[in-house]
């Protein structure tokens, strides 16, 4: 169970990572130069909210690993 939330967890920050590298990404952070168009800005919230939900998947999981681990002690 620890080593499936290990690896879930990994898979999220690199998937953080990638996001963070995306040129729309990039150019946002740059100041949201003339470049930024209403699909950009609707890319970024349209991935924010799948990273959130999947956020909230992970931390249940780690969640309840945690509370086997402590019941077990």
């Amino acid at each position: 169970m620890v080593v499936r939330c290990y690896i879930a967890l990994k898979g999220f920050a690199d998937s953080l990572v990638k996001f963070s590298e995306d040129p729309v990404c990039r150019t946002a952070r740059a100041g949201a130069g003339p470049g930024m168009s209403r699909q950009d800005w609707d890319f970024i919230a349209m991935a924010v909210m799948q990273i959130n939900e999947e956020a909230d998947r992970l931390m249940a999981d780690v969640e309840a690993c945690a509370g086997v681990l402590n019941r077990d002690n």
